[in-house]
């Protein structure tokens, strides 16, 4: 998929409070990609503690107009974090590296709007 990013780390936490540290951050990060237009969407991959940090990460991505929605996994204990614009308006129509897109990137209809407090 043509402007996408996948975000993978190993962070080797000692207990509960650094792991959650760590998803969020990488939640973060994820949110920050799409909101700077670096990637038009992005998925966190198999989070421990996803449930857990689904409001603060949805709350940051709020602020910095994006979505974050979930997508369930083979592992019930563990969920995928998928990050995306929340403006649905007119795209560029070229990338970052100047190459023309493909197509259009459609409107999500289905996904759950935020709108900041």
């Amino acid at each position: 998929m043509a402007n996408a990013a996948w975000v993978t780390t190993h962070h080797p936490a000692t207990d509960f409070g650094d792991e959650l540290d760590a998803e969020l951050e990488l939640a973060c990060r994820a949110v920050l990609l799409v909101a700077t237009t670096m990637a038009s969407r992005v998925t966190v991959a198999n989070l421990r503690h996803g449930r857990a940090i689904l409001e603060p990460a949805r709350d940051f991505a709020a602020e910095h107009g994006s979505l974050v929605s979930v997508l369930a996994t083979w592992n019930p204990d563990r969920i995928d974090l998928v990050i995306e614009p929340a403006v649905t308006g007119p795209q560029p129509e070229v990338d970052l590296a100047g190459a023309p897109r493909a197509r259009p990137i459609p409107a999500r209809t289905t996904r759950r709007a935020i709108t900041p407090a």
